[in-house]
């Protein structure tokens, strides 16, 4: 059996040394509350990690350029990575935590 050419081996090589390696997929207009945010398609765990990060610094970026609060942040990034309810859960859990210290009274300083 005849080896495989030279360029095969090459390619062969650089897709295993480089097997993060993608090509950027084109942003598209997502509504998130009233506002509509030019945003990078859905990833998941099967995508390159490079792709993963990079996803997430696009969607930063356009999160941050409409002064989101971090609530909605938190729900946005997850919602691209399909990971709403996660995001969900730990954010109530959040949130609820702080509910009970705050109406505490015995977690208040009173500074004079």
């Amino acid at each position: 059996m005849p080896d495989s050419s030279p360029l095969e081996r090459g390619l062969k090589v650089l897709a295993e040394r480089d097997s993060d390696m993608f090509i950027p997929k084109k942003l598209e207009a997502v509504k998130y509350g009233g506002t509509t945010l030019m945003a990078y398609p859905e990833v998941d765990h099967n995508s390159p990690a490079a792709e993963r990060v990079f996803a997430l610094m696009i969607n930063k970026q356009a999160a941050e350029s409409q002064y989101l609060d971090v609530k909605a942040v938190i729900n946005f990034y997850a919602s691209r990575v399909g990971l709403e309810s996660h995001a969900r859960v730990a954010v109530s859990q959040w949130t609820s935590r702080l509910k009970e210290k705050w109406n505490d009274p015995a977690n208040l300083t009173v500074l004079s």
